[in-house]
């Protein structure tokens, strides 16, 4: 199965760049996966709805053009299906022997997505109420939690800083666990499930992928 990302926008810190590297390498365990990335257009602060408009249309046209004809088309979408990951999984499953060869989703830009690329869809996804769906986004979508809710203001801040548009860097209320990550991932390596700490889904992960469970010695 070839799959495709097409997105608005380009990755420019050098550690999200590696963090995309990895997370595909981890993909060609299970498919063929390929990043498109397209060209964003420049959204002026407090901008009116027609030039939004005008922005979307221009980023519009770039996803079209970069669709060969052969994809089935999944674009992610507030408005979208929501399905979680083992249904999404296994959709996949079922248009592969179905037939379907490629598939290709598509992220917007930070104003999301011109209504004709909607249209061609095949699919309208939501990603909304997933747990953590943005592992299945691209990395330059970030979200952000803390234990420390005094230190939300100046998280804030700085993600302004470097997210003007808001649409980049997402923040996630969280439950702090009474205890550090060093203490679970000791935890992990020992052996322990720690099921009272940790989502069977996030479990699932950790047995699938071995991870945190002593090598000659150490924990990963």
């Amino acid at each position: 199965m070839k799959i495709s990302i097409i997105c608005v926008g380009k990755i420019k810190e050098k550690f999200y760049s590696q963090a995309v590297d990895e997370y595909m390498k981890r993909l060609t365990r299970y498919c063929k996966p390929f990043v498109v990335e397209l060209p964003d257009e420049k959204t002026p602060e407090g901008c009116s709805q027609t030039v939004c408009d005008q922005i979307k249309a221009k980023e519009g046209e770039r996803i079209l053009g970069a669709l060969k004809g052969d994809e089935y088309v999944i674009s992610l979408a507030i408005e979208g299906k929501k399905l979680n990951s083992e249904q999404l999984a296994g959709m996949i499953d079922k248009l592969g022997i179905g037939g379907t060869s490629h598939i290709a989703f598509i992220i917007g830009g930070s104003l999301g997505l011109d209504p004709r690329v909607l249209k061609q869809s095949d699919m309208l996804l939501s990603f909304e109420g997933w747990h953590r769906w943005q592992d299945i986004l691209r990395i330059a979508r970030v979200v952000v939690t803390s234990r420390d809710i005094g230190d939300a203001p100046a998280l804030h801040a700085k993600a302004k800083l470097l997210d003007p548009s808001g649409g980049r860097i997402l923040f996630a209320p969280v439950q702090a666990l009474p205890m550090a990550s060093s203490q679970l991932r000791a935890r992990l390596a020992a052996g322990e499930e720690c099921e009272a700490e940790l989502p069977e889904e996030v479990r699932s992960v950790i047995r699938r992928e071995g991870l945190y469970r002593n090598t000659e010695g150490s924990s990963r």
